[in-house]
């Protein structure tokens, strides 16, 4: 959690705080406005090819950040 509040990146959801209490967590971040990929792909079918390129484009810039921070999936 520690790493992952450390990272700053307009794909990451900023993490402010965490709280774990009786084995429950709370984490607090930031409202996102807007759909979650799964809907993207439901309201928008079938997506054309420009789209598609964007929305991949944008994960591998994420994915580069992410390898940049030394954080690896």
């Amino acid at each position: 959690i520690n790493m992952i509040k450390l990272l700053d990146h307009s794909s990451i959801i900023k993490i402010h705080n965490v709280y774990i209490e009786d084995y429950k967590w709370t984490i607090i971040i930031n409202f996102i406005k807007g759909l979650i990929l799964s809907d993207v792909f439901e309201v928008f079918k079938p997506l054309n090819e420009d789209s598609i390129l964007y929305l991949f484009y944008g994960i591998f810039q994420l994915f580069a950040y992410l390898h940049e921070m030394k954080v690896y999936h």
